[in-house]
């Protein structure tokens, strides 16, 4: 079968991209650019998805597809490229008024965009752990959503506003500023997600007077382990129309995508599979497994619900509308 596959480069990724991999039965087009250019974000990777079959997308955004009824549903693949809880991911000024999560309530809080998949984990997370609403706090957006959304009852303040330049780095500057009372940021996960020493923990000493506002290890250990939540980002999507047309096309993928971990992991550096190794051990399976495990399937069912909660979707997809047959 002949499948058009759009994807953003990564670790996993870039076997596939530069043809190191395959599978019998599956001939593959890679598109890696849009209207003349890499694709470098997941606005690039929204604009490229109608004209594939499978593409990379933010794990909030498939979901939107599907309940939204705007855009042709789709399904996740267990490809999970970025996980982990976001509960670091709450940057605050080492000097300001904000010292537990608490202290957000009535505080400015800058977000990449409102319908962006870690600050609606973030938003999820504050409400289940410490009672802080979404209603509570006024979200400052960095750049306009490319998933238009009506939610009356939030407090937004976006690029249409005129307030912003629509460029979500200048959050960081805002909040440096005094702009803002905190900042939820993306990137980080795995072994990082949970202890320091990280690219985000970089982030912040380049920035200078910026932290973590949860920074205890345990802290997350104990939400992630207690939850069976983790908080994936992005994943693999494939099209209802593509599963009816080729109704093998999800385990041809799957398939092709675990062949790329295989390889991405025999490249990794020794202190890479190290690092990977204490990965393992802290969260007891195999982070690059592709499978749609407890954590998994409790994790896919978590983000529809806040994404209904939070007003963004009129409804709360089930783990079979978002999944292909049979695989979960």
């Amino acid at each position: 079968m002949k499948l058009r596959l759009v994807l953003m480069p990564g670790r996993v990724a870039e076997p596939i991209i530069q043809g190191e991999v395959s599978v019998p039965g599956l001939d593959l087009e890679v598109i890696t650019e849009v209207n003349g250019h890499q694709i470098r974000s997941f606005a690039d990777l929204d604009a490229a998805a109608d004209d594939s079959d499978a593409h990379s997308v933010g794990s909030g955004t498939l979901i939107q597809y599907t309940a939204l009824g705007e855009r042709e549903p789709r399904r996740f693949l267990p490809v999970f490229h970025a996980r982990g809880p976001k509960c670091r991911n709450i940057l605050v000024r080492d000097d300001g008024s904000v010292q537990t999560p608490t202290d957000l309530r009535g505080a400015r809080v800058g977000v990449p965009s409102f319908t962006n998949t870690a600050s609606i984990w973030i938003r999820g997370w504050l409400a289940d752990e410490y009672g802080v609403q979404p209603t509570e706090i006024m979200w400052v957006e960095g750049e306009r959503d490319f998933v238009s959304v009506h939610t009356p009852s939030m407090h937004r303040e976006s690029p249409d506003d005129g307030a912003r330049t629509g460029d979500r780095n200048a959050l960081v500057g805002m909040l440096k500023r005094g702009e803002l009372d905190a900042l939820c940021w993306t990137g980080g996960g795995g072994y990082y997600a949970f202890y320091r020493g990280g690219p985000l923990d970089r982030f912040c000493r380049e920035q200078g007077g910026v932290r973590s506002l949860v920074d205890d290890p345990q802290t997350i250990l104990d939400y992630y382990r207690r939850t069976q939540l983790d908080h994936i980002t992005e994943t693999v999507a494939i099209k209802d129309s593509t599963l009816k047309r080729e109704p093998e096309s999800a385990a041809l993928l799957l398939e092709l995508f675990r062949k790329a971990a295989a390889t991405a992991r025999a490249a990794m550096t020794p202190e890479e599979r190290e690092l990977q190794g204490k990965e393992m051990e802290l969260i007891g399976r195999d982070p690059f497994d592709f499978q749609f495990g407890p954590f998994e399937r409790n994790s896919i069912q978590r983000l529809a619900f806040y994404n209904h909660e939070q007003e963004i979707t009129p409804r709360v997809p089930s783990l079979e509308e978002l999944t292909p047959p049979g695989m979960a």
